[in-house]
């Protein structure tokens, strides 16, 4: 049974808390966000959801700059997704892969094309180019209170996707990151790395992850192995 409850009010310090990840990216919050249940459900091929908008709510703002946003509370952060925006019917559409809290965000126009982002990065940067990198997690192993780190160098891709799963095969986490890469230098020069700390309630033990960089269909893969001790 799929259930879709729109979020009239919510607790003051929740609001506060999706509110102020949004200005901290200059992301405006519109309208309000719709819960989607059963929560967690995964989906074999992605399913497309649509939310409406109303043009008062944007301020004059151009509506191009419309992205359904997908909130992550193990993270306490928007997460961005790929989006069409229907300016007849003031809606907005994306596919996802699973269920949960999602919302229309007014995006800067910055953050609007990965294309026009990726033009005009300066020349004596690093190299945007969809290959594989290096790939680890640190600190390995991730000592109380530290928490892993996963860094991924595959240039500019579409989405990057972290799988873990625990040595008796249980699968502990399945993310997708899709926001532009960050320029680092992690002591072997600077490069375009997508980088994501695992903050939950991680038991001590051996970990498994599967990473997979996606770009116009074609896929990099890499995978590894750490440790966290509690």
């Amino acid at each position: 049974e799929i259930t879709i409850l729109k979020i009239a009010k919510e607790p003051e310090e929740k609001e506060q808390e999706k509110d102020k990840t949004a200005n901290a990216k200059k992301t405006k919050r519109i309208g309000r966000p719709y819960e989607l249940y059963p929560e967690g459900i995964k989906f074999d091929k992605p399913v497309t959801i649509t939310l409406p908008y109303q043009t008062r709510d944007l301020n004059g703002a151009d509506e191009n700059a419309l992205k359904i946003g997908n909130w992550k509370p193990e993270t306490k952060d928007w997460e961005t997704l790929n989006s069409i925006v229907d300016k007849t019917e003031k809606l907005v559409s994306a596919k996802v892969t699973h269920f949960s809290i999602y919302q229309i965000l007014l995006i800067p126009v910055q953050e609007e094309k990965k294309e026009e982002i990726i033009s005009t990065m300066p020349q004596a940067g690093p190299s945007a180019e969809f290959r594989l990198g290096e790939v680890y997690v640190f600190p390995n192993p991730a000592k109380d209170p530290e928490n892993p780190v996963f860094h991924i160098e595959t240039g500019i891709a579409d989405k990057v996707k972290i799988i873990i799963y625990t040595v008796s095969g249980r699968l502990a986490l399945d993310h997708t990151i899709t926001q532009m890469p960050q320029m680092i230098d992690d002591g072997n020069g600077l490069s375009y790395a997508y980088e994501y700390t695992w903050t939950e309630n991680i038991p001590s033990g051996v970990y498994y992850y599967f990473i997979e960089s996606e770009k116009s269909g074609q896929k990099l893969k890499s995978k590894g192995k750490f440790a966290v001790i509690r």
